[in-house]
């Protein structure tokens, strides 16, 4: 009874293998629950895939591309009175072409600037604007208003409001009408460099506006060897009027006006000059 039960479950179980090696041979492969099944992609998703790599990259290089700085800048000027902003315009151009490394993330404006202001003393201040999209970089230029000839070891110069000797008189038409200044103060100037400083030439202006105001004429305006002094000498009277260009345009030149109105009132003017250099004295001799 025991070999014939172990007999009857070997033939049995011989069975069910044989069973189940014809049902996996016959079964379909991809049917079959061991293998992977990998849907397939359609060709509008792979386009899809394919589009959103393309669009990336032209991204990248738009962004790359407009890092490069190009020589055709754009060149806005305050003012042509010395030259046409066409003139600016070239020089900055040529000046960008020299210049090896033209990306926005190393761009050196400063010296731009510096080099367009050698060439250009007129100049008194420049900005260079580099677009987030664009190639083409903004130069705004300031440019110093001219406000009187400076007239310098028998050579004649326009000054600036900057205090900087600017131009030649001769090559500025518009610049005969300005007031004369007449350094004898033994100072070398030089072209491109400044004579005097910003408050000295305001200080200057405000003295001629003055002077204009209440119609008194002007001869001369000299700046002597002495340090920080004007001299100021009008066509109807033979003195000379001393001013101290550290101190109060205004004061001294009411000081003056008053002065001058009086010695009038008397009819008697001094002799030799009128000193105004001190604040609420005058002297005269």
């Amino acid at each position: 009874m025991h070999e014939g039960g172990n007999g009857r479950t070997r033939i049995k179980a011989r069975a069910q293998r044989s069973s189940m090696t014809k049902y996996y041979r016959g079964t379909p492969k991809d049917s079959s629950p061991f293998v992977s099944k990998v849907p397939k992609i359609s060709w509008h998703k792979r386009f899809a895939q394919y589009f959103d790599w393309l669009f990336v990259l032209v991204i990248v290089f738009c962004f790359v591309y407009s890092l490069i700085v190009k020589p055709d800048p754009k060149v806005i000027v305050s003012s042509s009175i010395y030259r046409p902003a066409s003139a600016y315009q070239s020089a900055a151009a040529v000046k960008l072409k020299s210049i090896k490394d033209r990306t926005k993330l190393s761009f050196d404006e400063t010296s731009l600037v510096s080099d367009l202001k050698k060439e250009f003393p007129e100049i008194s201040s420049a900005d260079v604007e580099l677009p987030i999209i664009g190639q083409k970089p903004i130069i705004h230029l300031t440019i110093a208003t001219p406000k009187f000839l400076y007239r310098n070891q028998s050579q004649t110069y326009v000054l600036s409001s900057d205090g900087v000797l600017v131009a030649n008189a001769a090559s500025l038409s518009s610049a005969k009408s300005l007031p004369l200044i007449d350094d004898q103060s033994g100072y070398r100037a030089k072209l491109g460099q400044a004579a005097v400083s910003a408050s000295e030439v305001d200080f200057i202006a405000q003295v001629v506006a003055q002077c204009q105001r209440a119609k008194v004429p002007i001869k001369s305006l000299v700046l002597p060897a002495a340090a920080q002094e004007l001299d100021l000498k009008t066509s109807d009277k033979n003195y000379l009027v001393k001013f101290y260009i550290g101190g109060n345009a205004t004061l001294q030149s009411g000081q003056f006006l008053a002065a001058r109105h009086q010695f009038a009132a008397e009819h008697q003017d001094p002799a030799q000059y009128l000193d105004v250099r001190v604040a609420g004295k005058v002297f005269y001799k």
